[in-house]
């Protein structure tokens, strides 16, 4: 599905991978029940609107899992059937899953600790206390 595309359709699609998260709940990262120290400095950071890009990428490993690569390509793929997300940026999710691109789970860590702090709003359009 993605054969042919140009580079700037490409880039177009990955961009949009960003937006996943916050559209669909089921497409965040589960965080760990037991916040590392990194995380919690994350969540204080994201809280303040200042997310560290090199902690982000400290967090976004540690949570960087096969399982939780196969549970977001799941909830991708559940996506798609049930046409809430088209299919070519759910081909776009499913190929970033399967390779060592970690676009889709920094949106999916970022938007889920911004829920978790209160610094943005479920997919429903509640506002969790932190």
């Amino acid at each position: 599905m993605l054969r042919g595309l140009s580079d700037a359709e490409l880039s177009e699609l990955f961009e949009r991978l960003w937006d996943l998260p916050a559209a669909h709940l089921s497409l965040q990262v589960e965080l760990p029940k037991l916040h590392s120290p990194e995380l919690v400095r994350l969540c204080d950071a994201i809280a303040d609107g200042d997310p560290d890009p090199e902690l982000l990428e400290h967090v976004v490993g540690a949570i960087d899992t096969p399982l939780e690569r196969v549970r977001l390509a799941r909830a991708v793929i559940a996506h798609s059937q049930a046409n809430t997300i088209e299919e070519k940026l759910a081909n776009a999710a499913l190929l970033d899953l399967g390779s060592d691109s970690r676009w889709l789970l920094r949106a999916g860590l970022l938007q889920a600790v911004a829920v978790r702090v209160g610094a943005a709003r479920t997919t429903a359009g509640v506002l969790l206390a932190a």
